[in-house]
């Protein structure tokens, strides 16, 4: 799976569930309820979002299939507001990526290996682990409203994230040299 591919399922969910592209995007029951359309649940099967308490930093996020619903838990204790909406959108990335039944995996090597070399470009095919965190990017800064922000050095990572309510760190990785081309490569034709 490429970049584009992850822009063009984003494209597609905001477009065909009639979601609103604005600053900051909201996360919440309306939201959760459209994904479920979007993945055409049926027979009363929904999706949770749901707090987790731990003091483990090591999981913030999980996803957890069932057959009448699914779960989308978030490490409660460990995150602020911008990182938890960041995991829940990360997740829900993981959800609508099971519609294609693209590979989910709960081999943590797997993930951290895969995100490492994918983030540092030793990977011929970007993980799907690191494909989730670039959707959540993509979702919470979106690219009509941000790339002209992340360009522009009068403004800061900072400023943008809190306008949009987003980990300054998700800034950070769109503002790199390699990802402000790779956005504007897969949304020039959209």
């Amino acid at each position: 799976m490429r970049y584009q591919d992850i822009v063009t399922i984003l494209r597609d969910f905001t477009f065909s569930q009639g979601v609103n592209v604005k600053a900051p995007m909201d996360i919440n029951e309306e939201l959760i309820r459209k994904i479920g359309t979007y993945l055409n649940f049926n027979n009363g099967k929904y999706i949770s979002v749901l707090p987790i308490e731990s003091s483990s930093r090591l999981i913030l996020g999980k996803l957890r299939h069932f057959s009448t619903h699914v779960e989308v838990l978030f490490n409660d204790t460990a995150l602020n507001p911008c990182w938890r909406r960041y995991i829940i959108v990360k997740e829900l990335f993981h959800l609508l990526m099971s519609k294609n039944d693209e590979g989910i995996t709960e081999d943590i090597d797997k993930l951290v290996d895969g995100l490492f070399n994918a983030s540092f470009g030793f990977a011929d095919d970007i993980d799907h682990e690191y494909l989730a965190v670039l959707f959540a990017a993509d979702f919470l800064l979106p690219y009509d409203l941000t790339q002209a922000k992340i360009k522009n050095p009068n403004i800061t990572a900072t400023q943008i994230a809190e306008d949009f309510k987003a980990p300054k760190n998700l800034v950070d990785l769109l503002s790199m040299p390699k990802h402000i081309i790779m956005r504007d490569e897969a949304y020039k034709d959209l």
